[in-house]
């Protein structure tokens, strides 16, 4: 049993959960799962001198066409590069 704390409805704002609501709050998210290829992966990371992560990243950027939200300046500078590319 674990207790969290979570914004919740009512005058209170504050809702109980516990592990088991945890488990189905996700359950009913509506995700996506993308497997990036791994030839693209390591093509982006040689590409760009970028890690694994990054280059997934990087690579799921380009395939859903979103926007890209991070501090790191190397990833920001290939998204800006790479994102160009393919316009």
């Amino acid at each position: 049993f674990a207790v969290v704390w979570s914004p919740g409805p009512g005058p209170s704002k504050t809702r109980w959960l516990t592990r088991d609501n945890l488990l189905d709050d996700f359950a009913a998210q509506q995700i996506e799962w993308h497997a990036p290829p791994s030839r693209s992966l390591l093509v982006l990371a040689n590409r760009w001198s970028l890690g694994a992560c990054d280059a997934a990243y990087l690579w799921l950027t380009a395939e859903l066409k979103a926007p890209l939200a991070t501090f790191d300046q190397r990833l920001a500078q290939a998204a800006r590069q790479h994102l160009d590319t393919l316009k």
